[in-house]
């Protein structure tokens, strides 16, 4: 494993630094090269907030240069204006709509980086909900089995409410098994929200990993193997295989949830509680990209004789998109950049 994710997994997750045997990380020679690597996991804020704290004891940050706790600094500063942002859209669905007619899907995380947008379940519909947005100067925008309410304000961030989960129009979750049976959450505001269970929560995250990023952060992948090591034993694991199975992907899911376990094996050295076979063989490495078989693959799958050439080009452009995007680009495909690395480290 790359020495910069050990470096960023040990100054977050306690389970791997009790496991990591490293006195010195030799910050000078990799502090640049972690925070790259952290933005394209989607884990700067958590891992600059920790260095700043000193969570991570061997690491003497004395060491650092002045330029460089400045650049942990801004970080931290821009960071907190996106967690503030965050915490506003929170305030702004508890005052504007009934919590309990709302479960919001794939926002809360164990390690709560910095987000572009909430995304939301209405249990019933509100005929009322553009006007109620509307007077915060958001507008709508239609998105994929949903809307989107987009503000050009700086003090929230985008809402997105679905009323069904599709990947080019095939559905992939019944929107009963996300809605029913959700559990409360308390979140850094103090506030207690409705999320769903954890099998729908997992199934939710997988899917995005399968039909939508292609690729595995560090957050991904922390966020899902928290999710089942903090809930081994209670997991339902027949209900969510029978729900990817309804909507024909169980072997994507199968196949994924396999890399998830066979990383986190070569990272902590002991089993993940899921009931799959590790792969033999993983490049244990972040951002993890799923192959161009597994891509092609996952949609052969869920559209079966409805897979068509012109799916498969998409998916070899898709494919070629990732290569520009991380390769040369040196950015994460999908997902914009909160703050840009290269121009705080010249200031």
């Amino acid at each position: 494993m790359n020495k910069a994710i050990g470096f960023i997994l040990s100054s977050l997750d306690e389970d791997y630094r009790i496991l990591d045997k490293r006195e010195d990380y030799e910050i000078r020679n990799i502090f640049y090269r972690s925070m790259e690597l952290a933005q394209k996991n989607r884990i700067l804020f958590c891992f600059a907030k920790a260095l700043m704290e000193k969570r991570l004891i061997s690491i003497d940050t004395s060491s650092l240069s002045l330029k460089e706790l400045d650049y942990l600094k801004g970080i931290n500063d821009i960071g907190n204006l996106w967690i503030q942002r965050f915490n506003n859209t929170l305030s702004l669905l508890r005052n504007t709509l009934d919590l309990n007619n709302i479960i919001i899907i794939k926002t809360f995380r164990f390690y709560q980086d910095v987000t572009f947008d909430v995304d939301i379940i209405l249990n019933k519909s509100l005929p009322n909900i553009d006007n109620l947005f509307g007077n915060f100067g958001f507008a709508l925008k239609g998105i994929n089995a949903g809307h989107e309410y987009k503000t050009k304000s700086k003090d929230y961030l985008t809402i997105d409410i679905y009323m069904d989960h599709l990947y080019k129009h095939k559905r992939i979750a019944d929107i009963r098994f996300v809605s029913d049976s959700p559990r409360p959450y308390t979140a850094n505001d103090g506030c207690v929200y409705r999320v769903p269970s954890i099998e729908a929560e997992l199934m939710l995250y997988i899917a995005q990993l399968n039909f939508q990023n292609r690729f595995i952060t560090l957050n991904d992948f922390l966020q899902i193997t928290k999710m089942i090591s903090n809930n081994a034993g209670s997991i339902d694991w027949d209900s969510v295989f029978c729900s990817v199975s309804k909507y024909r992907w169980q072997k994507g899911f199968t196949n994924t949830l396999s890399i998830i376990a066979s990383l986190y094996y070569d990272i902590y050295g002991t089993a993940l509680d899921v009931p799959v076979k590790m792969k033999k063989r993983i490049n244990c490495s972040f951002p993890y990209f799923l192959s161009p078989s597994s891509i092609i693959g996952y949609d052969r799958e869920i559209f079966g004789s409805t897979f068509s050439s012109r799916l498969l080009i998409n998916d070899i452009k898709y494919i070629f998109y990732e290569v520009l995007s991380f390769h040369i680009r040196n950015r994460l495909p999908i997902y914009r950049d909160w703050i840009d690395l290269s121009k705080l480290r010249n200031i």
